[in-house]
């Protein structure tokens, strides 16, 4: 099976990720972290696999064709321990500025430390936000949500949506990574298909909306899209 990577334009992007065998299902991951059946956390770093089979460079390949060039605000939303905000940071390079917002402040402060770590020339602000509610950005160049819309109800998800496209510059760009899936399960409750995407993506104000990338998995496979927001 293989992952898929979507984009599209004010600017959207969508992809997909399964969580690990053995999270525990109550807690809100966003594919970089986990609970096992211990209680204890779990995160892989750059260079290591996770679970699902992937790691620090499937993650960059999946977000890459998304990312137009060096440099730019970008906010990671579901950030969690930062498996994704550490690809985007490896993008984006030195003077790029990353939101990363998460519920989880502990998550966080493990972000902070990884990104500090591999790649300090990237300004990090870890947020212990709710993203679903409105909050206090600049304007962004693009957004990153990977594996974290999946947790939403649709009513929940639409809302998101219209305050994802207001957080972005016109032309500015959502990056989604998801599992192109239409059954939901406990770990995936709300997932989506490429398609579904579409339309949705449609709704909340986005145009040219395409796929991205595909990376294979030993569960799920994850795609990305990206949607952009119109320019004018």
């Amino acid at each position: 099976m293989t992952d898929r990577t979507w984009e599209g334009d004010r600017r959207e992007g969508y992809a997909l990720c399964q969580p690990p065998q053995g999270r525990n299902p109550t807690v809100s991951a966003t594919g970089v972290f986990w609970y096992d059946g211990a209680g204890e956390r779990r995160r892989p770093s750059t260079g290591h696999r996770e679970a699902h089979g992937m790691d620090h460079a499937d993650h960059v390949a999946l977000i890459r064709g998304g990312v137009p060039g060096p440099g730019g605000t970008w906010a990671d939303l579901g950030a969690g321990a930062g498996a994704f905000t550490l690809a985007l940071a490896d993008l984006i390079g030195a003077g790029g500025r990353i939101t990363a917002i998460d519920r989880d402040e502990r998550a966080l402060r493990q972000l902070a430390t990884a990104l500090a770590a591999h790649f300090p020339a990237v300004t990090v602000r870890p947020l212990v936000a709710d993203y679903t509610r409105p909050l206090d950005l600049p304007p962004l160049d693009g957004i990153v949500a990977a594996n974290t819309l999946h947790f939403l109800p649709p009513p929940t998800r639409e809302t998101a949506l219209t305050l994802i496209h207001a957080a972005l510059r016109p032309g500015g760009r959502l990056i989604v990574v998801e599992y192109n899936i239409a059954r939901g399960n406990p770990w995936v409750p709300h997932p989506f298909t490429y398609d579904t995407w579409e339309t949705m993506a449609r709704q909340a104000g986005f145009v040219g909306t395409r796929l991205l990338a595909r990376r294979p998995s030993r569960t799920l496979p994850l795609s990305s899209w990206q949607s952009p927001r119109a320019r004018a």
